[in-house]
């Protein structure tokens, strides 16, 4: 019966808001994003009663108020404006296929005033123009994520997606660049595709789905550049530059960028801890500050060549280097259970760490006269170079934190080398009518080889402790077949579907000084896909997902180095983690009308072998975490998307999920059994003010989170964003206040059988920035600021 009255309201709200319009945009056969389609009354050019944009794969849809005649208009940068009188019956139109033609000699003239969508639906999720997040122009990856409707990122980085873990892809690759997003600036992000349900042409791993992270690169005819200079303060000062080139004389492209961030930060951790089995140490007090310096530069270089039979090359290589610098202080005193001091420790660290990153790519995108086949391979190899040395003074101290010791000086040194390669070959065939099979393999090899060590200095030289030192060595392949089936059904298409499959095979090994940390593993999983999605005459959908996904465990969960930086808190990895197998299910309606756009989606995970972090109490009331598997954890929940445009001035993006999540298993012989309800809101508000003068408003809120032990304690803050266009549109300044009201923290309680405990984590997230942004060339006026790069 409620199913019923479900169907009976869809119905109802399908015929209540006018006429459908549809189409898509394309040119050379491709796709064309962000175009503003505008429509007018027959003889009202004064006020547009249709005012939308086409998405990332062309398409466009619209509520029209009635039937009747309308002057229908299309504007994109670069393109001749499109103009036509439509005629709707009460059917609505479809206006299928319209090609926009390239217009070099009046690109410069054309200015847009439109709203562009921060968020745009896709069939397996929706994608967020990073330009829209003016809160962020001299921020990093990480701060764009954590803008991001869905995505969740911690203090330590860690990113979440409806509590998940997801795969990170750059520019669609597995990369070295994305086990540290901080490397990448925002400046050189074009989009962020969030697929929360992907096809089976997707790589399988990743419970909370696939984040790719696409970075931009300019393909515009002549030569073309831009640059952007920002300048900041918190605790300390902060500077962030970029600088992006391109010359496309014909069919050939080249492409230069650059960019660097300098900065210094500070975080202080204040925490306390209760270890119920002890009592001496019963009661553990601390107070750590950190001081990090941070220095980042990327380079990247690019090359297109296009035949005249249309088919492309293209070749990508990237740079980056890092040099980071943590000077940390931490004061501990440890108490007897009736509260009486009983000692005190002192330890400082000066920990320095560089990392050296290169990577290439070289891809082949084969294009036929039958539009809809396509053949695209690639290969692209990551390498990473990272050393991390640490020296370590420790002092015991009186009650009044005065020492009363000699010093115990320590050091710890981690160098590490990682390759990602990955293979792949995608191919697309027509199958007669509408019916398409896409067909296609990948591979991925990965390998880490870590050699750590800790030492302590005794007699004037550094003794080794072999217990905490170690060489790792870990190599695993992936090898992937998948075949897609899809195709519509229905008049306009009204119905979507998609059946896939992947077939997968994953094998590993791991190799140490230790035997205890040897290891071989082999895996064959298939995954099964189903996409289906109904669209109704108003413009409204429904659409079902299932779906099977692997999380695999990342590098760094499986190296053994322990960090002793905190030796009463040591934290590692686990090289004996468990792929997690996860079970998927998604049921979502969306529909847009002339002001407002709403999206809905009900989700379940279920999940075999759970990875998540666990803390172990040691003898000594040494808390050790470090990754484990997790019997099984289970969370259902609803994600909502409202966006509302009502004119020129203000429009506004607002996003809610709320899920609930329950662990079950165990770690050794503890019962591990957590469930709590949660959520998070987000929420964008945009302003057109005058001459040219945008301003952004974000809020963040996060409820309490459960993890394995204990909860994460809610999470809050505001930044704004202006932003006024200079020099004819040629120049943006723009400035930006993160964290306005300092109310950003980080932190968790847990409470276990043998301790309770409390950690609370506050940076220097409040700063000011001070960007400038000019473009030059004879292609485009806006880039770096608000960007108009093609996508890779």
């Amino acid at each position: 019966m409620r199913l019923k009255v479900f169907w009976l309201f869809i119905l109802i709200c399908d015929g209540a808001f006018g006429q459908k319009l549809v189409g898509k945009l394309i040119s050379d056969g491709q796709p064309l994003a962000m175009a503003n389609v505008i429509i007018f009354k027959e003889k009202d050019s004064t006020k547009p009663v249709v005012f939308t944009s086409s998405d990332s794969l062309g398409s466009f849809t619209g509520q029209l108020p009635a039937p009747g005649n309308y002057d229908m208009r299309i504007q994109l940068i670069g393109f001749s404006p499109w103009r036509k009188m439509i005629t709707v019956d009460k059917e609505g139109v479809d206006l299928g296929l319209i090609t926009m033609v390239l217009d070099n000699k009046n690109m410069q003239e054309i200015t847009v005033t439109a709203w562009k969508k921060m968020i745009q639906r896709t069939n397996s999720g929706f994608t967020v123009q990073t330009d829209a997040i003016l809160t962020q122009a001299a921020g990093t990856a990480t701060d764009l994520l954590a803008n991001i409707p869905s995505v969740l990122v911690d203090a330590e980085g860690a990113v979440s997606v409806r509590g998940k873990s997801p795969l990170i892809l750059i520019n669609g690759r597995n990369s070295n660049l994305g086990n540290n997003l901080n490397r990448i600036p925002a400046s050189s992000v074009e989009r962020i595709e969030i697929i929360n349900n992907p096809g089976a042409k997707y790589d399988a791993d990743g419970e909370g789905g696939v984040i790719n992270i696409i970075l931009k690169k300019n393909v515009k005819q002549g030569t073309n550049g831009a640059f952007a200079l920002s300048g900041g303060y918190g605790a300390h000062e902060r500077f962030a530059g970029s600088f992006m080139m391109n010359h496309r004389p014909g069919n050939t492209n080249l492409g230069l960028s650059y960019d660097t961030r300098i900065g210094r930060r500070t975080r202080q951790i204040e925490a306390s801890r209760e270890n119920f089995n002890l009592d001496e140490g019963h009661f553990l007090d601390q107070h750590r500050f950190d001081e990090r310096k941070e220095i980042n530069h990327n380079l990247k270089f690019n090359a297109d060549h296009t035949t005249k039979r249309k088919d492309v090359f293209s070749f990508e290589g990237i740079y980056s280097y890092g040099n980071d610098w943590n000077y940390e202080t931490l004061h501990s005193a440890l108490s007897n259970k009736a509260g009486i001091f009983g000692e005190g420790n002192v330890r400082t660290s000066d920990e320095r760490q560089a990392e050296n990153e290169l990577e290439g790519s070289l891809n082949y995108t084969r294009k036929f006269s039958d539009a809809r086949r396509l053949l695209s391979a690639g290969i692209s190899h990551s390498y990473g170079n990272e050393s991390e040395n640490t020296n370590i003074v420790s002092m015991a101290t009186n009650e009044s934190e005065i020492a009363i010791s000699d010093p115990y000086n320590q050091k710890t040194r981690n160098d590490e080398l990682t390759h990602i390669t990955n293979l792949r070959l995608d191919m697309t065939f027509p199958l007669g009518g509408r019916a398409l099979l896409d067909a296609g393999y990948k591979g991925i090899i990965r390998n880490i080889h870590s050699d750590f060590e800790t030492s302590h200095e005794e007699n004037g030289s550094y003794v080794t402790d072999p217990l905490a030192s170690n060489i790792f060595d870990f190599d695993e392949q992936v090898h992937a077949i998948y075949g897609t089936y899809r195709s519509t059904a229905g008049e306009n298409e009204k119905w979507k579907y998609e059946i896939g499959i992947r077939l997968e095979q994953m094998m590993n090994k791991g190799e140490s000084d230790k035997a205890l940390s040897s290891f071989s593993n082999s895996f064959f999983n298939f995954f099964p896909n189903l996409n289906l999605s109904y669209k109704f005459n108003s413009g409204s959908f429904v659409k079902l997902n299932i779906g099977r996904r692997i999380n695999r465990p990342g590098l760094g969960q499986l190296n053994p180095f322990i960090d002793i930086t905190d030796s009463l808190n040591p934290h590692g990895g686990n090289p004996g983690l468990k792929p997690e197998l996860v079970n998927t299910a998604e049921l979502g309606w969306g529909n847009d009308w002339e002001h407002i756009s709403v999206n809905a989606n009900l989700f379940y995970r279920a999940g075999h072998n759970t990875i998540l972090p666990y803390v172990t109490l040691l003898p000594g009331g040494i808390a050790l975490s470090r990754p484990e598997n997790i019997g099984s954890s289970t969370t259902a929940g609803m994600e909502t998307f409202v966006t509302v445009n009502t004119g020129k001035v203000w429009n506004s993006t607002a996003s809610i999920s709320l899920y609930n999540q329950v662990i079950k298993g165990n770690v050794g012989v503890d019962d591990v059994n957590s469930s709590m309800f949660s959520w998070y809101t987000k929420w964008v508000n945009n302003f057109n003010l005058w001459n040219n003068l945008r301003a952004q408003i974000l809020l963040n809120y996060q409820a309490p989170t459960a993890v394995p032990q204990g909860t994460r304690i809610a999470v809050y803050n505001a930044d704004i964003g202006i932003q006024q266009k200079l020099m004819k549109g040629k120049g943006r300044i723009g400035m930006t206040v993160t964290d306005v009201f300092n109310t950003l923290k980080n932190g968790n309680k847990l409470e276990t059988p043998d301790f309770k405990s409390y950690r609370y984590v506050k940076s220097d997230t409040r700063a000011v920035f001070i960007t400038f942004a000019l473009t030059f060339g004879t292609a485009f006026k806006e880039k770096l600021m608000e960007n108009k790069y093609s996508p890779e």
